[in-house]
């Protein structure tokens, strides 16, 4: 388990003083999705060191050291930065009579189309190279969530309303078009918030699809269907006119989407269609014996829209 504090470690002390904890530190990046180092993780250099001190007098077993740079990294170098914090600490570590063994790296790996981990995996392997050159009895993991399933999924929204705002000084000059669509950020499209924070709005904008792509562009605003004026999925963005009832196609949706959606307003959260291709199906049909098999494959059996004959 992980500690961040005093009062933690004096808690594991009284309670599980046989556990294998895990120090947290904090290294956020700048630009990042949703931050975790405000609640958790602490100072490796300033409070790293008190702390594992504190463990040793109290008996406890530290085996390593975590971090997590926060969902959604823009920053490959918060990585190196990351890791190098953490050599400081299994350097520390070995003064007070610990053999640190575990070296958590964290999430926060992109899983956007068009968002390659090459840089980061880059950033980590160098400096895995320089403050770790020797691995041997240490044990690195990752947790990669949403590498794997960021674009897996699409969200279709319907447009139900659209507002047009004109110039009041000429009338057939249009300023802005707003449209309304079933879902929003109390949805599935909880990540858009985070988006705003970080200035990528670039992200939250529907893919333009081929027979639109020669429309003229407006600055348009999308909303979703709350009654929050907070529910802004983007805004004063260039979109080529859509019409009420046409569909909107959002990409990147499958990290954490329909996890943080909530029915809020009595707006249902959207249901699932699931799409596999043939090679992939080929793929898992060819798992023979396997007990994830049963669990999965099967499962994608009863829900696959498009099953291969």
């Amino acid at each position: 388990m992980t500690f961040d504090n005093e009062c933690e470690l004096e808690k594991v002390a009284k309670y599980y003083p046989e556990a294998e904890l895990v120090l947290r530190i904090r290294h956020d990046s700048d630009k990042v999705l949703i931050s975790l180092g405000k609640k958790f993780g602490c100072d490796a250099r300033v409070d790293g060191p008190e702390l594992i001190r504190k463990a040793k007098e109290l008996g406890l077993n530290v085996i390593g050291v975590s971090f997590h740079v926060g969902c959604g990294s823009l920053d490959a170098d918060c990585f190196y930065n990351a890791i190098k914090s953490a050599k400081f600490l299994f350097e520390f570590a070995d003064t007070v009579g610990y053999r640190f063994s575990l070296l958590d790296i964290g999430g926060g790996f992109p899983g956007d189309v068009d968002k390659p981990i090459g840089e980061f995996t880059t950033a980590i392997n160098r400096a895995l190279d320089e403050f770790f050159p020797n691995l041997d009895g240490i044990q690195v993991i990752a947790e990669p969530g949403r590498y794997y399933v960021g674009s897996a999924v699409r969200l279709l929204a319907t447009i139900n309303g659209k507002k047009i705002i004109r110039d009041p000084a000429d009338s057939s000059r249009i300023l802005q078009v707003m449209y309304y669509i079933n879902d929003g950020v109390f949805g599935t499209l909880f990540d858009w918030v985070s988006l705003r924070a970080i200035n990528d709005l670039s992200r939250a904008i529907p893919i333009i699809t081929k027979r639109k792509r020669e429309k003229v562009q407006f600055k348009t605003t999308v909303w979703g269907p709350t009654c929050d004026s907070t529910d802004i999925v983007c805004e004063d963005v260039d979109f080529p006119e859509h019409d009420i009832g046409e569909y909107l196609l959002f990409e990147n949706i499958g990290a954490y989407g329909i996890t943080f959606a909530t029915n809020f307003n009595g707006f249902p959260k959207p249901t699932i269609q699931i799409y596999v291709k043939q090679q992939t199906w080929d793929a898992l049909a060819a798992l023979d014996g396997i007990k994830w098999q049963d669990k999965t494959f099967n499962f994608l059996q009863s829900k696959l829209q498009n099953k291969p004959e």
